[in-house]
């Protein structure tokens, strides 16, 4: 009875039916996180650098030149439902500011910098070798500028600035600022315990005071030997620039690239425009109607006759008036 209930072992399993189209092609739709878990690109970079034969074997530093464009979401600087709140709002944006090479003051006057920015720094060299006194204003304060949604344009010549900037493309704009306030800190550490080194070796701090380092100098020790040297720090902004694009003042640059271009191209317009004038009042027209006439009459013919002539006369040695003596073979 117990073998007669089992089904025979070559008898095929029946499959369980599917759900209907289960074998047609399916298209999926992947909808991407938006904000700050999206995976959309925010910065393009292009790095050139080069080294020659005695930079190597002196180990001198390659010679680099960056270019990045970075955007700049929404997200990034004003609070949007669903995603990360910002603190230090100001008029719905948070104030992150830029570095310093994104500042007013090392941003070239004809990209929006300030008065005393990268432009005037030649012009201050050349003008200070002169004997004249230059009579010293005290220059207005200026804004610290902030990212703000859009794209910006940064170039570096240097390595140290390529290494600085390619080191905070892994950091959000919180932990860029977060990373300039401490730096700047170290630096200020640093420079302070330079002051200090010195005035041991000048004999001004003797005694405790000079015998041993507190911590924070050791801190400023450890700083300055594993970060960036303020000369390194001045070179890099000197070396660096970070402006808006297009720049915040458009106008002020067509201004700079336009004038010269216009004051180069005067006279051209003067000349157009003599042009327009006798062709509106048909002066050519004039002109190619008196050419006609005269080509109907005999005098063209009575010039090239004459013409020849005196060539020939010219030719014999007489010259016309038997006094100048003409070409002589």
């Amino acid at each position: 009875m117990a073998s007669s209930s089992q089904s025979p072992p070559n008898q095929q399993q029946v499959q369980p039916r599917g759900p209907a189209f289960a074998k047609w092609p399916t298209v999926k739709i992947f909808m991407p996180p938006k904000g700050r878990f999206s995976p959309k690109r925010d910065e393009w970079c292009l790095t050139y650098c080069t080294q020659s034969i005695t930079g190597r074997i002196h180990a001198a530093q390659p010679s680099c030149t960056t270019l990045c464009i970075r955007k700049v979401f929404e997200h990034e600087v004003r609070n949007i439902a669903g995603f990360k709140r910002h603190d230090m709002i100001v008029r719905k944006t948070a104030v992150y500011p830029l570095p310093a090479e994104g500042q007013p003051e090392n941003v070239p006057r004809v990209l929006g910098g300030a008065e005393s920015s990268k432009s005037h720094s030649l012009s201050s060299t050349t003008s200070s070798s002169s004997t004249t006194p230059i009579p010293t204003t005290s220059t207005p304060t200026v804004k610290t500028r902030s990212w703000s949604p859009g794209y910006y344009l940064f170039t570096s010549t240097t390595i140290y600035g390529t290494f600085e900037h390619l080191s905070s493309m892994s950091r959000d704009l919180p932990r860029q600022v977060a990373r300039q306030k401490m730096m700047e800190s170290m630096k200020r550490e640093w420079v302070e315990y330079q002051e200090w080194a010195e005035r041991i070796q000048r004999g001004e701090i003797q005694g405790v005071e000079g015998s041993f380092r507190t911590q924070r100098e050791e801190n400023a020790v450890t700083a300055g030997q594993t970060e960036i040297q303020p000369e390194e720090a001045s070179e890099i902004i000197s070396s660096t620039l970070l402006v808006p694009v297009p720049p915040a003042s458009i106008s002020q640059l067509l201004s700079h690239i336009l004038t010269p271009m216009s004051k180069f191209l005067k006279p051209s317009g003067r000349a157009l425009e003599l042009l327009e004038n006798d062709l509106q009042g048909g002066i050519f027209q004039q002109f190619a109607s008196r050419v006609y006439t005269k080509a109907q009459t005999d005098e063209p013919a009575k010039l090239a006759k004459r013409s020849w002539e005196r060539l020939l006369e010219a030719w014999k040695g007489d010259g016309g008036d038997g006094k100048d003596g003409g070409i002589k073979g």
